[in-house]
Parts: C-alpha cells; structure tokens; sequence
C-alpha cells in the first residue's frame, strides 16, 4: 500500500514539472522583440496576472519599441514607448502607425479583472495628431453583457505640447469597465501618428508611450473593529471551554484514581462518610469473626 502511494507521489511530482505545466516568468522591461518571442501559451507575469500571445506590427521595428511592465498594487499593466524617437513625424503627409495585442490571463483564484485604462502620453501641435484606438473583448463572453469595448485616446495638435488629459482638445485617458469581472481579456492597440496633407512645415506630432492597466476586484477586508470583536469573542469561547473543562475534571469521579467509588443508581457517585465509617468497623471484627468460625468447627 505505501509503495503504490509512493508511486502516486511521484507521478504527481513528475506532472508539476512538465513542460506543459510551465510557469511564466516575470515580465521585464525589454524590446517588442523579445516579448514576441515568448512562448504564446506561457507569457509572462506582471504582479499576478499573465500577460502572453504579443503581436506586433508596424512600419517601424520592433527592435525600435520598448516594453515596460507597470508594476502597481491592484492595477497592473503594460506600456509600450519607441526607443530613440522613432514615434515621431515633423512635417505634412507623413504618418506612422503600430498594431498592438495581446492577452491578458488571471490565474485561478486570483483577482478578476474589472475595468481597463488607456493612457496616450505624447505631444501633438500645428495640425499634428495622435490616436491609439484601443479594442478590449472578454473571453470567453460573460452572458448578457458587453463583450467588447473600444477606447480612444487622441491629442489633434490645437493646443499646446505635450498632450496632458485635462487641457482641450486632448482625451487622451479613457477608462472602461466591464458588466462582469472577467478573467481573460483580449487587447488590441492601434496606434496612428500624422501630419495629414495640407499642414504647415512645422506640423509634429510624437508618442512617448502608451499605458494599457487593468484594475482588479478590490479583496474585501475586515474593518478594524469587526475584527476586533472576532477576536474577542474567540478569545471568550476558548476561556469558557478551558473553565468547563476543568470544572468537568474535578467534578468526575473518573479523573480522581485516589478515592473509591461505587456504582449507584445513576452512573458513578461518591460515598458518603457512613458508608466509609461502616466498612471500617465491619474490618475491625472481621478477625473476631474467623476466630469463632474457627472454634465452632473444631467443637
């Protein structure tokens, strides 16, 4: 019996090291060449969600694109930023444009996912613009509820650089929150910068990066004072138990070896003092007693 359990042992160990049963590694900041790269089924974590299956496409390299994971309690996520300037145009009829995607997995029994933020950071002025048009589906789709949902975030270059959320002409923050808390979500970024026909020289527009977080179910904690008088009523029924218990041995005649007991009527009971005194003068004449016996049967 203990060899075959053993075995299963071993068998279960063996399992939990397979190649199929990978853990992902952390995320790193690194280039878009090297995400693409990862094995599509593992990916890799940022705090504890898995981010995997990257794709990318665009005019310019991915050698030429950063990844950097946003590490935040709660919230975490991905930004993605062209290294050396390459999001950047200067000058009419010229536009750069980047695809995006990738998925987003929560293990089991984390945190589900409720609401996804798109943050466009750049600058756009003299007729330049930038936009990053952000789908996000749920997988797989939760009943009646929403399963996709586009954000975009755009800066049209009538204001001033850079492009910050809360001046005119600029949404460039947008936030979406799904029905259901989801556990799988499929993300897909395009991204668009321009000088169209027609705009001055002097037409520019640049992407310092675009910010994709995911923001989790906030795990529900005691408030102080509940968990105070948790504690304390704990803290109560294991007082009371110790006092009972040792109220039940002092009072049970089965704790106490050192004093005879009798069976009574209902269970065990204590004698009581006449009972001891006439047991003793019963021992006192039992040699008189012999004694007699004796003589009579010699007579």
């Amino acid at each position: 019996m203990r060899s075959i359990v053993h075995l299963s042992l071993c068998l279960v160990g063996l399992l939990a090291v397979a190649p199929g049963a990978a853990l992902a590694d952390k995320c790193i900041p690194d280039q878009m060449t090297d995400y693409l790269k990862l094995d599509p089924n593992v990916g890799c974590t940022v705090n504890d969600k898995i981010f995997k299956k990257f794709g990318y496409a665009s005019t310019v390299s991915a050698d030429d694109v950063g990844v950097i994971p946003i590490e935040i309690s709660l919230a975490p996520g991905l930004r993605f930023l062209a290294l050396s300037g390459f999001w950047e145009i200067v000058g009419p009829n010229k536009t750069i444009s980047a695809k995006i995607d990738y998925i987003v997995v929560v293990p089991a029994g984390k945190p589900l996912i409720t609401t996804a933020t798109l943050l466009l950071l750049g600058a756009a002025e003299n007729g330049g613009s930038i936009t990053d048009v952000e789908t996000i589906k749920s997988l797989p789709p939760p009943p009646n509820s929403s399963t996709l949902m586009t954000l975009t975030a755009f800066c049209d270059g009538s204001i001033i650089a850079p492009c910050e959320p809360d001046l005119a002409g600029s949404e460039v923050f947008q936030v979406a929150v799904f029905d259901v808390p989801t556990d799988v979500v499929e993300v897909d970024n395009r991204l668009t910068i321009q000088c169209g026909e027609g705009a001055p020289a002097l037409c520019g527009a640049d992407v310092f990066g675009v910010r994709n977080r995911f923001l989790e179910v906030v795990p529900v904690v005691p408030e102080p004072t509940s968990l105070l008088l948790c504690t304390s009523g704990l803290g109560l029924l294991f007082v009371l138990r110790v006092v009972r218990n040792r109220r039940w041995r002092e009072n049970s005649p089965l704790m106490n070896s050192r004093t005879p007991w009798r069976r009574g009527d209902l269970g065990f009971s204590k004698p009581s003092n006449r009972t001891f005194n006439a047991a003793r003068e019963r021992a006192k004449h039992l040699p008189q007693l012999d004694r007699r016996r004796g003589a009579g049967t010699s007579a």
